[in-house]
């Protein structure tokens, strides 16, 4: 009976983004950059890419997340 259950219920997803955070000059000159994440839960994503984020978060509202960098990003379908 789950299985029929699966056919109809809504998806859910969980986006994390991963932005460049602080960046440290070592003495050496070697830089490391600190990643920054933020994860949004959202029914919908119309638009996906490594400079252009568009979503609808769980309270209808929609996100748009534009970069000069691209970013990293981690998308997990979650049980609503």
């Amino acid at each position: 009976m789950n299985w029929l259950k699966s056919l109809f219920a809504k998806k859910h997803f969980e986006l994390t983004i991963w932005f460049q955070g602080a960046t440290v000059v070592h003495p050496d000159g070697s830089k490391t950059t600190t990643p920054d994440p933020r994860t949004y839960k959202c029914k919908k994503i119309l638009t996906l890419t490594d400079t252009h984020i568009k979503l609808v978060d769980h309270e209808d509202s929609v996100v748009e997340v534009k970069t000069l960098e691209p970013v990293g990003y981690t998308l997990k379908q979650i049980r609503s």
